[in-house]
């Protein structure tokens, strides 16, 4: 079965484990990086690219050191998500995986495509 559904808020209920990057501080951003595999992200800073090792996500910034910002590891928090959707999944997507069924979620603000 495939189940076609619209992107309201209440067909979209999340369970207490959903990640949202932009409400984590800096430890909890370092802690999932960690614990996801992540050893590495790019940002761009000041015009350039900068790469932060795994050694460097927790470090405090200086004159002499440069570190990772909180809205920096939440962006490659926010980026591992996107490149994993299975990490974070819908109680609907919990429910009805795992009986073989998938949803199609329609683009919002698209009501032309609405079903």
């Amino acid at each position: 079965m495939i189940l076609v559904m619209d992107n309201a808020t209440y067909h979209r209920p999340r369970e207490f484990d959903w990640i949202t990057p932009y409400k984590m501080c800096k430890t909890a951003c370092v802690t999932f990086l960690e614990k996801h595999g992540v050893t590495e992200f790019t940002t761009e800073r000041e015009g350039g690219e900068i790469t932060f090792h795994q050694c460097q996500f927790n470090q405090r910034a200086s004159k002499k050191n440069t570190a990772p910002t909180v809205k920096e590891l939440q962006k490659a928090v926010k980026t591992h998500l996107q490149q994993h959707p299975s990490i974070n999944k819908t109680k609907v997507d919990k429910l009805l995986e795992p009986l073989g069924h998938s949803i199609i979620w329609t683009p919002p603000f698209v009501p032309e495509v609405q079903p």
